[in-house]
């Protein structure tokens, strides 16, 4: 990771809230050399899960 460089974060809104967030996003190889995608939070609030967000997220980080 890049020192004093920090990428987005993602959210998702549920009626104008966050229901959750992905990020800062950051990626770094691994031992093989593929990048990884390293979030620092991930997480959807637990009122909220079970409606697709955590995956929504995910999906979004990786583009």
């Amino acid at each position: 990771m890049r020192a004093g460089k920090t990428g987005p974060v993602l959210t998702v809104l549920h009626e104008g809230q966050v229901a959750g967030a992905i990020g800062p996003m950051e990626t770094m190889p691994d031992a093989a050399g593929t990048v990884r995608l390293l979030p620092q939070y991930f997480g959807v609030l637990p009122q909220h899960r079970g409606r697709g967000y955590g995956r929504a997220l995910w999906r979004a980080a990786m583009h």
